[in-house]
């Protein structure tokens, strides 16, 4: 009977140590994504009668992206990328990317030992002409995957914008998000801003935010020492108990 429990003993701990590293080597799953498209805008003359035909002046202002690793600053790598260009970032199973381009900007991110965030963003100044309704277009995408009990995932994408009108000034955003288990969310982000009669003036923003976490997988060795206690107690004889007369 000892010989027995000893050999099922064996043969869990086996399989333990190999579940363990099966798990740990395993790869890490597809991310959280989001995603900008190409900026677009429109302009609707509120005074078609005037001879006056409707302007916009667009500067870009400042672009960049940033990607961390670990939490805050301090606790692991981190990139960041503040012209068209490509970002990456690796440490371990967690990894971390992102994209900005004339026509948009993208970043996702995937876990398999801690957490990992990339946000990316575009701003615009803007003029526009009096008696003017703008309206500004992107196409937004955000993802998150729905397939991993250990993960946190979240995806965002937004637009906001500021500008001036006589009575003060005024502020919109929208936003499109994707958390854990919503997959796939995509469609167009719209704002619509208007002037009196006199031009205006404002400022507007795209964001793109991807975030993934993951409960760490114990090491195979540490498996096996958590499970040494466990096999003692399965291998320990037991007391043989007095016969009855």
């Amino acid at each position: 009977m000892a010989s027995t429990t000893r050999f099922r003993a064996a043969g869990l701990a086996a399989w333990f140590i190999a579940s363990g590293a099966v798990a740990q080597t395993a790869p890490a799953p597809a991310g959280a994504e989001a995603s900008l498209g190409q900026l677009r805008y429109e302009l609707v003359d509120l005074t078609p009668d005037d001879g006056q035909a409707p302007w916009l002046t667009l500067a870009p202002s400042y672009r960049g992206m940033t990607a961390r690793i670990g939490g805050n600053d301090t606790e692991g790598p981190a990139k960041d990328l503040s012209a068209n260009g490509t970002l990456e970032l690796e440490a371990g199973a967690d990894h971390g990317w992102g994209e900005l381009r004339d026509d948009g900007l993208a970043n996702g991110a995937s876990a398999g030992d801690s957490m990992v965030a990339v946000s990316g963003w575009a701003s615009y100044l803007f003029w526009f002409s009096p008696n003017t309704r703008v309206i500004f277009q992107v196409d937004g995408r955000s993802f998150t995957p729905g397939d991993d009990p250990q993960g946190d995932y979240h995806a965002a994408v937004g637009m906001s914008g500021a500008w001036y009108r006589p009575e003060g000034p005024q502020e919109a955003r929208v936003d499109l998000a994707s958390s854990d288990g919503q997959g796939l969310r995509e469609g167009l982000l719209e704002l619509t801003m208007r002037s009196d009669s006199a031009a205006s003036n404002g400022s507007l923003n795209l964001n793109a935010y991807a975030w993934a976490s993951v409960s760490p997988v114990p090491e195979p060795a540490q498996a096996a020492m958590l499970l040494a206690g466990g096999v003692g107690l399965l291998a320990w004889p037991r007391r043989k108990k007095p016969a009855r007369p």
